[in-house]
């Protein structure tokens, strides 16, 4: 199934506070996924890491280290994107 997925803006969503395990921060990017040849989006948020700087706008996929196999055997998914732009000019060079 191809997909991409789409930054429009470099503004990050952060949430902080206090528990009983200490301070948290939650940081978050909006972003909009398409799935195969759909025209239409949904929305969704990507987490960035700790000192993670936004995703520039653009199109980007998943990267192979976005999956991996965690408790039980099950697939787990922590987004990592890759820009799509950096592949394109390779594949138009080939051609």
């Amino acid at each position: 199934m191809k997909h991409r997925i789409e930054i429009e803006s470099t503004h990050v969503n952060q949430r902080n506070g206090n528990n009983d395990r200490g301070a948290w921060e939650i940081r978050e990017q909006e972003a909009w996924l398409y799935l195969g040849d759909s025209k239409h989006s949904q929305r969704l948020v990507i987490p960035l890491q700790k000192g993670q700087a936004a995703y520039p706008t653009g199109i980007y996929q998943l990267s192979e280290e976005s999956l991996w196999v965690g408790r039980f055997n099950q697939l787990n998914v922590t987004p990592r994107l890759v820009p799509v732009a950096a592949a394109a000019p390779a594949a138009r060079q080939a051609s």
